[in-house]
């Protein structure tokens, strides 16, 4: 019975180590495109990085968007979507800093976009 329950301790064990790591890596991923530079600058704009509220969090970011997009690029309007829901459901630390605000948007895009392998 003990080695019953060692063995699900050790499955349990490995299977949130791994989840972790694929958390990790998916903050330090990129999003694809020049939204992840965009990102970036709306992280340290605090009147943005601060804000509660799902649907005026989700009108901030696409008007950042419009207004700050270098002139010459575009962003599909479905890829936009996944980075505004990306911003505005990402997890959220106390104190978020802006560094933290970037890799948890990065970690949120990328559980809503998964990479898929061919």
């Amino acid at each position: 019975m003990k080695l019953k329950y060692l063995l699900l301790c050790a499955t349990l064990s490995v299977a949130f180590t791994s989840s972790a790591v694929l958390a990790s890596e998916n903050g330090k991923k990129p999003i694809p495109g020049k939204s992840d530079v965009m990102v970036a600058d709306i992280c340290l704009k605090p009147e943005i990085q601060s804000e509660t509220d799902y649907k005026k969090t989700k009108e901030l970011v696409r008007t950042e968007f419009e207004e700050n997009l270098p002139v010459g690029s575009k962003i599909k309007e479905k890829d936009l979507n996944a980075v505004i829901e990306a911003f505005a459901t990402r997890k959220r630390d106390t104190p978020e800093r802006a560094d933290h605000c970037q890799e948890n948007v990065r970690e949120r895009y990328w559980e809503m976009n998964p990479v898929k392998d061919k």
